[in-house]
């Protein structure tokens, strides 16, 4: 059995995963952001050479919001990198970061980086920037004025012992793909 993101639905393992559901969370917090008025979100994810299904699901979350609300998908607005901190250096004043309003971040590291370099840059979160987050602690989502998506942890455990016991029971079962949607936490 697996514990974490969800990893291809069609897996060819004989073992269950348990995880969160990347593509819900991500439409969702995208959603959120748009719902309060912004329009021009971008998303940082890890490097695709460098990242699971999960983080697809993420992108095709984010692309999904966007294109049910009618708003444009602009590749420019997705950054594929391993340090958020030297891209959003990179970007020279009046570029791209001039343009977005919100940012999404896949993870704790992107997150981490991609914040220090809008505070060295002078980008205010929140202000000057919306940030949201994947797979965060909501106590340091809290801290850092930050949305996030986070899985209700109880569910999950509780899906992992559903689906330890019912191979207990038929080490036979078919192996099985168990998504537990996210909660979005607002900052």
């Amino acid at each position: 059995m697996i514990l974490g993101h969800a990893l291809d639905p069609a897996h060819e393992g004989n073992y269950d995963v348990v995880g969160s559901d990347s593509f819900y969370s991500s439409y969702q917090l995208t959603t959120q952001l748009i719902d309060l008025g912004h329009r021009r979100i971008g998303i940082v994810l890890p490097p695709p050479d460098r990242s699971g299904i999960h983080y697809r699901q993420m992108l095709h979350g984010f692309q999904g919001a966007l294109r049910t609300r009618g708003i444009p998908v602009t590749p420019a607005f997705e950054f594929f990198t391993s340090n958020a901190y030297a891209l959003f250096h990179q970007d020279v004043p009046g570029g791209i970061l001039g343009e977005i309003t919100a940012m999404l971040f896949a993870d704790l590291p992107l997150l981490m980086s991609g914040l220090m370099a809008l505070n060295e840059r002078g980008v205010a979160v929140p202000g000057g920037i919306s940030v949201g987050a994947m797979g965060i602690d909501i106590e340091l989502a809290r801290m850092l004025e930050i949305t996030m998506a986070s899985p209700d942890f109880d569910t999950l455990g509780q899906r992992v012992i559903e689906a330890l016991n019912t191979r207990l029971r038929n080490e036979e079962a078919r192996p099985r793909l168990i998504l537990v949607e996210e909660k979005i936490h607002l900052r």
